[in-house]
């Protein structure tokens, strides 16, 4: 699963609209959707929206646990 699903899945547990994170990002609910439903979010994108939602991306080293 990308990031896509995993930002629609937190903006339902914050009971968010779509619309809401748009305006937390000052870019239109039309661009969010598509770059949502398309699947293709760039790293600085995902990061952007998931702090915007009050989350952080952590990235975890399988074996060690170690964090970047």
């Amino acid at each position: 699963m990308g990031a896509g699903p995993k930002i629609k899945a937190i903006l339902a547990l914050k009971k968010m609209l779509i619309k809401d994170l748009a305006e937390r990002l000052d870019v239109s609910p039309q661009v969010l959707v598509n770059k949502l439903n398309r699947d293709t979010l760039k790293y600085e994108d995902a990061e952007r929206m998931i702090n915007a939602l009050d989350y952080e991306l952590v990235i975890r080293d399988k074996k060690t646990g170690k964090e970047l």
